[in-house]
């Protein structure tokens, strides 16, 4: 930090700057900012400061006028989340940076306990051993620091990776058509290609340490033109650079097509699409549920659809839609819809909703069972959007005739109660 010349403070000795209130081992600076004096207390990792000062044209109250300016700079730099979170899923509202959406394949890691390698680190130090270490356990060496850290514990973000070494994937085109035409059902396939070392699994802070190319030509550049390539130091290569996608985007058609806020408007909206979300939905006791009575697959789809089963489980209808003007009623957002083809049931969906109920005990021997509707007792009655039908019975007195209760809820109305005459 500079001290100002045109400061009173200025080439002042200790004596005299304890003497008038100062600290006479700070490193910070006096300056005359907008003609006031001003401090500037110096701090550890202070971000460096420029000061500019100007001569003011005269006839002027002030000879020099003098500004700091901060070049401010994160310290602390965050790993990179590229292929581990999804940009095009981030919301743009309130909820931005809050929640998160996970690209493809990437695997939250477990964790897994830390004494084995303590163990194996006390005995045999740096030796070079071959050992069977959990594969969610990371080894980064800080060259900087020159310090070697062993991560095991949990909710780190990891994503699977092609070994390379000396520019060559360690994967074969023989250990891929073994594993497309299972040749070896015993052993594990995805889990099996971790454990021989062909993928590793990488997490942010290992990324930092890795030299990862895009493609396979990317290693293939180096061997046919060396001096034209981009690097010749690969460690890990991607398995397809669509893995940067999530869910919701992988869905897209064409996404390199679109602008980046219709991808994310997509992203979106793609949530709130109506269709078929799970096949047991009739055995399940969700709150609420959409359905639509006739979904389609898609004209166009992409290979991450086949993958995530969006074939078996559709959302939408391949609906024709013509634009243009006509009457001024389809102006903005508005549609004009078909009157024939709502009546064969485009876009016709139901909903289920639960409602909960509970056999309420009266007195030391009266008691409610659940039992199916009488229909002799619940015909002609009234019955309207917002009620709930559920049977009961009830014992009574036995100098009384047996008979099933009915009950009727109503959010809106009380509880009723219809007694068979």
């Amino acid at each position: 930090m500079l001290r100002s010349n045109y400061c009173t403070l200025y080439q002042n000795l200790e004596k005299d700057l304890t003497e008038l209130g100062e600290c006479p081992y700070d490193q910070g600076g006096y300056f005359i900012i907008n003609g006031s004096e001003k401090v500037l207390i110096a701090q550890e990792k202070m971000s460096t400061n420029h000061v500019y000062v100007f001569k003011k044209r005269q006839p002027n109250k002030y000879a020099y006028v003098t500004e700091v300016r901060s070049m401010a700079e994160s310290q602390n730099r965050l790993p990179s989340t590229m292929f581990v979170r999804m940009l095009s899923q981030t919301s743009t509202k309130g909820a931005c940076g809050l929640v998160k959406n996970l690209a493809l394949m990437v695997y939250i890691t477990f964790g897994s306990a830390a004494y084995p390698i303590l163990e194996f680190l006390e005995e045999w130090g740096t030796e070079n051993f071959e050992v069977d270490v959990n594969t969610e356990v990371r080894v980064v060496r800080d060259i900087r620091l020159k310090e070697l850290r062993i991560y095991t514990d949990y909710g780190r973000c990891s994503r699977p990776l092609f070994i390379v070494e000396k520019q060559r994937l360690l994967i074969k085109k023989k250990d891929i058509h073994a594993l497309q035409q299972g040749e070896s059902p015993d052993e594990g396939g995805w889990h099996d290609l971790v454990a021989k070392g062909f993928i590793e699994y990488i997490d942010t802070e290992a990324e930092e340490t890795t030299m990862i190319s895009m493609t396979i030509n990317d290693l293939v550049q180096p061997r046919l033109n060396p001096e034209e390539a981009y690097s010749d130091t690969y460690t890990h290569c991607e398995i397809h650079p669509s893995l940067i996608l999530g869910v919701c985007t992988s869905i897209i058609p064409f996404p390199d097509h679109n602008q980046s806020p219709w991808n994310t408007y997509q992203s979106a909206m793609g949530k709130q699409a109506m269709g078929m979300y799970v096949t047991n939905y009739q055995f399940r006791m969700d709150t609420l549920d959409y359905v639509l009575y006739y979904p389609q697959k898609p004209l166009v789809t992409t290979r991450a659809m086949e993958h995530l089963h969006f074939r078996q489980l559709p959302a939408g209808i391949n609906a024709i839609v013509t634009i243009a003007c006509y009457s001024g009623y389809n102006q903005e957002d508005s549609v004009i819809m078909n009157q024939s083809s709502t009546d064969r049931g485009f876009f016709r969906s139901l909903f289920f909703r639960s409602y909960r109920d509970e056999e309420k005990k009266m007195g030391t021997l009266v008691k409610e069972d659940f039992g199916r509707p009488d229909r002799a007792n619940t015909m002609g009655m009234r019955v309207s959007g917002e009620d709930v039908i559920i049977g009961k019975t009830t014992p009574i007195a036995q100098d009384e005739a047996q008979g099933k209760l009915c009950v009727i809820q109503d959010k809106r109305r009380p509880q009723h109660k219809l007694m068979p005459q």
